[in-house]
């Protein structure tokens, strides 16, 4: 055995088994006829069984024994009240089985994992934990202690090194998390749990990954921190005091290939990884990853991403063509995923205007998004390096962005790039005039979207192609 192995990656999947039908996730566009030509999946659709089958036959085909299979969360479609949960996660659970029959997989729970949205009852028991944890029977791993089921974590052995992977419910610790718990200092027993694990680890020279579903950090559309301030500062706490220990962690959620280079106290936080979604509801292409890493301390080297430009799969009537990416060390031109490297990275994109380039064609899996000047590119440099709200509104100071530190920052966008305040309210005074001159030409011409639930966000008459999951 090499101390080089791999690792499956796999996120948001958001299966939709009405895909096609009545009742679809965003049912004006994806319960249509147009879908009997998109059995790929459709932009701003949830994922149909044709796509997590060939996602998964793709995944086998490459690398048809991993060291293991992770998935961060969110296997369930969006807008999951009036459909069974339970039916969605074994159906997908059973797709995974039969395409890695041998292979020990490392779930983790999402918001859209438990009915309601976001909701897990911390202090009055939720059952609904053992009835996941029965639902992914097929490929539930062995554990020490069921932990599972009374609180949504666990800690799965991996094979092939000296290594343990944790993944924690970070349902509960989420700003959209209901009923209220945040009087609870410790939901679950997760972070004595936590505390005891890395404590064990240590003890015994093994080193872990961190996994889960919302990552702690700074979400990068509308620059909102994800985990409630209190539990965040108990985690990040915890990953400083146990980085000799702790690789990397790795989540999902945001939908979008991220990274983050945060520190604390001026000391280095292990490295944060974001893989993309499979599902396309946010304008990505549906990708997953492929994981190198150092069997001998868990030092991520690098990964490939693996899509199919949907748009064109569907174009063709033919299988999609699933592609690779560039990996992340040829890309940027690092020689691992190290804290180190993230950092230089990092430094990288906002000094760079191809870097800069470079890091937003990955995001949604080759989807083109809008140059990003140099404002933008320090945006994002803040963006990567911050685990809280207040990190990052030192960075916008430091870099000189002081009304954006000032507030809550917008989307970044057009108007984003233009920072003197005279110069900005020209713009934005003109480009309204010039919208309201061509909707009211073109009214005619326009179907008013349906209100978007965007991830337990209050609802907004927006497209879901321009809002991040937060």
């Amino acid at each position: 055995m090499t101390d080089e192995g791999k690792f499956v990656w796999f996120s948001d999947i958001h299966f939709d088994p009405l895909y096609g039908r009545a009742g679809a996730v965003n049912d004006a566009s994806c319960s249509d006829g147009s879908v009997n030509d998109a059995p790929w999946g459709k932009l701003g659709c949830d994922s149909p069984v044709d796509l997590v089958r060939s996602s998964l036959d793709y995944a086998q085909s490459i690398v048809s024994e991993p060291d293991f299979f992770l998935i961060t969360g969110d296997l369930c479609r969006h807008k999951n009240d009036d459909v069974n949960v339970v039916a969605m996660l074994s159906g997908v659970a059973d797709e995974m089985r039969q395409s890695y029959n041998n292979t020990v997989f490392v779930p983790s729970m999402g918001n859209n994992d438990v009915v309601p949205d976001y909701h897990l009852d911390v202090l009055g028991g939720d059952n609904q934990l053992g009835e996941i944890r029965e639902a992914l029977s097929d490929i539930f791993p062995r554990t020490r202690n069921d932990t599972f089921a009374r609180g949504g974590y666990l800690s799965v052995n991996v094979p092939g090194g000296a290594a343990v992977v944790l993944s924690l419910n970070t349902v509960i610790y989420s700003v959209w998390h209901s009923p209220n718990s945040t009087g609870v200092g410790d939901p679950f027993g997760q972070f004595a749990w936590l505390e005891m694990e890395l404590a064990t680890m240590r003890r015994e020279g093994q080193w872990i990954y961190v996994s889960g579903h919302i990552p702690p950090t700074v979400g990068s559309y509308r620059r909102t921190q994800l985990w409630h301030g209190k539990y965040l500062d108990r985690y990040l706490a915890l990953m400083l005091e146990y980085s000799d220990v702790v690789a990397a962690q790795l989540f999902g959620h945001v939908h979008s290939d991220e990274f983050r280079a945060a520190s604390l106290g001026g000391k280095p936080l292990p490295p944060l990884l974001m893989t993309g979604a499979l599902t396309p509801v946010y304008s990505n292409n549906p990708n997953f990853r492929v994981v190198r890493y150092n069997r001998l301390d868990g030092t991520i080297l690098d990964y490939d991403t693996y899509f199919f430009d949907v748009a064109k799969a569907n174009d063709a009537a033919v299988q999609p063509q699933w592609k690779i990416s560039p990996s992340f060390r040829e890309a940027f031109g690092v020689p691992d995923m190290s804290a180190g490297s993230l950092s230089s990275v990092a430094d990288t994109i906002a000094s760079s205007e191809k870097a800069g380039a470079t890091f937003l064609s990955r995001r949604k899996a080759d989807i083109f998004e809008p140059p990003c000047f140099r404002p933008c590119r320090a945006r994002w440099n803040c963006t990567l390096r911050a685990s809280s709200l207040e990190e990052y509104r030192g960075c916008l100071l430091t870099a000189g962005l002081v009304g954006e530190a000032a507030a809550q920052p917008p989307p970044a966008g057009a108007l984003h790039y233009v920072l003197h305040p005279g110069i900005s309210m020209f713009v934005l005074f003109g480009f309204l005039l010039l919208a309201c001159g061509i909707r009211a030409r073109r009214r005619w011409a326009y179907k008013t979207p349906e209100p978007v639930e965007i991830d337990g966000d209050e609802n907004c008459d927006v497209l879901p192609t321009i809002r991040e999951i937060t």
